[in-house]
């Protein structure tokens, strides 16, 4: 996964904190899915809004690497 600025919206010292858009069933706002890692909530929003999602929220996640293999990754909602 490539974490270039472009994708995270503005640099941070911290690669490790971002935020997630948690992806809702319209009606029974069950889980459809989790999106991200984003930079900030305002990218997040933006990405969400740009994608026509109908219903969403904006939530802590935490990005976690595997430190033998770079390319392997997953987002932690919290």
């Amino acid at each position: 996964m490539d974490l270039s600025e472009s994708e995270w919206g503005t640099p941070a010292p911290d690669r490790t904190g971002s935020w997630a858009i948690v992806v809702l069933e319209q009606g029974t706002r069950q889980v459809q899915g989790v999106i991200g890692p984003f930079r900030s909530p305002g990218h997040a929003q933006a990405y969400a809004c740009d994608g026509g999602f109908a219903d969403w929220l904006i939530v802590p996640s935490l990005y976690l690497m595997s430190p033998t293999e770079p390319e392997i990754a997953a987002i932690a909602v919290l």
